[in-house]
Order: C-alpha cells, then structure tokens, then sequence
C-alpha cells in the first residue's frame, strides 16, 4: 500500500508538473511566431549548458547518496551553488541578460532539492513542491510576457524556482561540510558529473548548433517537437525516479519497469499517428512540426529502456558505462545534427535524436546481459 501511495503521490506531481508546462509552452508557442518561439529556447538552452557545466553534486548523486545516508549531500551542494554563481557571472558578462543568469541558479537549485525529497523517498514534499514551481512558471510566465513582452518569459521561469531556497538551507544544515569524505567517493560523483554533463549539454548543444544552420524559425518547430517528445516521456521518467532509490537499496522492481515499457509502445504508436490531424489545427504556422513529431516519437521506446537500465547501473553505484553511453550519444547525435540538418532541416535533426537513442539502448542492453 505504501509504495502504491509513493506511485500516486509521484505520478500525480509529474503528470500534473508536466501537463502544467506543456500547457504553458504551447500557449507561449501559439503566442508567439516560430522565430520568436526558437529565440527563447536559444536563451534557455545557453542556461541550460552553463548550469550542468556547474552542477557538481547531479541529481543521481544527490538521491542515491541521501537513501543511502551518506553524508555528502550538503557539501555537494555548496559547491554546486559556487560553480553556479560563477557561471552566472560569465553568462551576465557575454549575452547582457540578467534572466538567464538567474535561470542557472533556478536550474541548480532545482535538481539538488528535488533530488534530495526523491532520496528520503518525501513524495508527498517533492508532489508539493514540484506542482508549486510549476504553477509558478505557468502564472509568472504568462503574465510577465503580456507585462514586459518576450523577455518576461525567462524573468517568470526564473522566479518560478524561488521557493526551493528553502529546501537549499534546509539541505545545507544538514550535515557539516566533509571533503575528505567527498575524496572516498570521488569516483562515483565524477562519473555522474560528466554522465549528467554529456546527457544535459547535447540536450542544449543541438538548439544552440541549429540556428546558424536553419535559424530560429527551424528551431522554433524543432522546439515544439522536443516538447511533445518531454510530454511523451512522463510515464517512465515517473518509474525512473520511483524506481532509482528503490534500486539502490536493493528492492525489486521489475513488474512496474515491464509497465513503463508497454506503455512506451502504445504512446509511441499514438504520437505517430495523431500528430499529422492535431498539430495543423493548434500551431498552423509551426508548418514542419508534424514529420518532425512523427520521426522523433520513434525515440521513446529505446529513451524508455535506457532510463530503466540507467537506474539498475546506478544502484549499484555503477556508472562508467553510463558515462560511455552518454558521450557515444552526444558524438553521434552532435555529429548527425551538423551533417544532416543543412540538407533535410529539422527532419534530418529529429533523425539523428534517434539514431542516437537506438545506439545508447542497445549499448547499455549489451552491457547489461554480460553483466
């Protein structure tokens, strides 16, 4: 009965959070031009770069260690906060935007506190703040942008993660500040940074590659894609967290990962097959939305496996092989990304995405069978 509490309370936070930011991001894209729309996740994507280049403590880290009562959580955050700060810093210095700048910290702040409430297995916290935040980006998002125009945006979505600075003092109280225990598990923690740091830069690199290629137009469709990918993806990004601390202790959990699969399947078959009749009534300027949708629906499957063998790796504090896979990713799909999309446009960016998704999942099913 517990962990089917744990199940609801989890889903109910991400279906909810994610339902509440898709909403907001396709009114912003029906709001806005497509040029307008790919300017913005340009922006976002910069911070984005910047802010896992700067957290040191990964959110992996941070739920493994705290289920784990390792007591690492709160020096990893200290310097993950520095880091940010200073990268904050440089970004202010280069671009002249105060918002993206404070959009890192709101990122950093984010993955530690939300990582924190998964590792002492707080669902009912994470579900409370999870929901708040995204409440926060839907209202503040919205009404900055009537207020101040496009820019209002990334001010909104920067101060949608203010009431997580709670949880950072809370986190930082909570042990005193260990180096040299830091030293002990120095392996582990470098392995998940750069893990997180391939996974989450080639996320951002390709927005930031395109627009010379194709321009913000382009990038504004390929954006949108991207987001019905995110929508399509809730089902086993709720597993992967629920599952991740119980892995890490051991517990079973096969049945609710065999779930995440079937269900993959059936959202992927879907998504094929309802994006040429809904996309051109909602975003009829968004005119090369619909085949980029189809084609990177394809990748939801294999993202699915990778997430479910991720977790099992990561329980056992595994993760030289995820750091492998994450850079064969990034190589293939940067590499894909700057061959094919000044030939077929975001088509040919939507094929390297899975292309690159195929080669991760069967790497990490290889592995996982020697094993």
């Amino acid at each position: 009965m517990k962990k089917n509490n744990s199940l609801f309370l989890l889903s109910f936070a991400n279906i909810g959070g994610t339902g509440l930011t898709a909403i907001f991001w396709f009114i912003i894209a029906a709001l806005l031009v497509p040029s307008e729309y790919g300017q913005i996740q340009y922006f976002i994507s910069i911070a984005g770069l910047a802010y896992v280049i700067s957290l040191l403590g990964t959110s992996e880290v941070i739920s493994v260690y705290t289920a784990k009562k390792i007591k690492l959580v709160s020096t990893l955050t200290l310097l993950s906060i520095i880091t940010g700060i200073i990268a904050s810093i440089v970004v202010l210095f280069l671009f002249s935007k105060i918002e993206i700048s404070l959009l890192i910290i709101g990122f950093i702040i984010n993955d530690i506190a939300l990582a924190y409430l998964i590792g002492n297995k707080f669902f009912g916290k994470y579900s409370k703040y999870l929901i708040t935040q995204k409440g926060l980006t839907f209202g503040l998002g919205i009404t900055f942008y009537f207020i101040f125009g496009v820019d209002g945006i990334l001010f909104g979505l920067a101060l949608s993660y203010t009431h997580f600075i709670i949880l950072i003092f809370k986190i930082s109280k909570s042990s005193k500040i260990n180096l040299p225990l830091l030293k002990t598990r120095l392996s582990f923690v470098t392995n998940n940074y750069w893990i997180n740091t391939v996974g989450i830069a080639k996320n951002n690199l390709d927005k930031i590659i395109v627009v010379p290629l194709i321009g913000f137009e382009s990038l504004g469709n390929y954006a949108l894609a991207l987001q019905v990918y995110a929508v399509s993806m809730i089902i086993s990004k709720i597993i992967y967290q629920y599952v991740l601390p119980h892995d890490s202790v051991g517990e079973t959990t096969t049945k609710i990962k065999l779930f995440a699969l079937f269900s993959s399947i059936i959202i992927t078959l879907l998504i094929i097959s309802l994006a040429p009749y809904i996309m051109p009534i909602i975003f009829p300027e968004y005119v090369e939305v619909i085949s980029a949708i189809q084609i990177i629906g394809l990748a939801i499957i294999p993202s699915t496996i990778t997430l479910l063998l991720t977790s099992k790796i990561l329980g056992n504090e595994e993760s030289k092989i995820l750091l492998s896979t994450r850079i064969i990713f990034a190589a293939i799909f940067i590499g894909l990304v700057v061959t094919l999309t000044p030939i077929y446009g975001i088509v040919g960016t939507t094929m390297g995405f899975v292309i690159a998704s195929v080669a991760q999942c069967i790497i990490l099913i290889v592995y996982s069978k020697l094993k």
